[in-house]
């Protein structure tokens, strides 16, 4: 029998370059809010959901835009909020281990 799941893409907007990590997570969670009330099992955020989009330009300071802890430490307040409304969560960024970027 086919299960069904309720899905919410979730629509962040753009994220201003300098925006803090925590910030942005702030804005998250309001989504997350919504989506709980709403009886979402998944909600799917962005790429690249805790920065700018910062490949739009040539530079070479682009390490702050990376993570080196998996899961970020700056969403442990989604992720926690997540397991608690029982929601799935789906939230893309940029890592860096071992000098490899993905």
């Amino acid at each position: 029998m086919p299960r069904h799941i309720k899905v919410a893409a979730a629509q962040m907007g753009p994220n201003n370059e300098g925006t803090p990590r925590e910030e942005i997570v702030e804005r998250m969670l309001v989504l997350l809010e919504s989506a709980a009330r709403d009886g979402v099992e998944l909600i799917v955020y962005p790429e690249m959901a805790l920065t700018t989009y910062f490949p739009k330009k040539i530079r070479r300071d682009f390490d702050q835009f990376f993570e080196t802890e998996v899961p970020p430490k700056a969403l442990e307040p989604l992720l926690r909020r997540a397991a608690e409304a029982r929601i799935a969560v789906h939230v893309g960024f940029c890592e860096k281990a071992d000098g490899t970027y993905f």
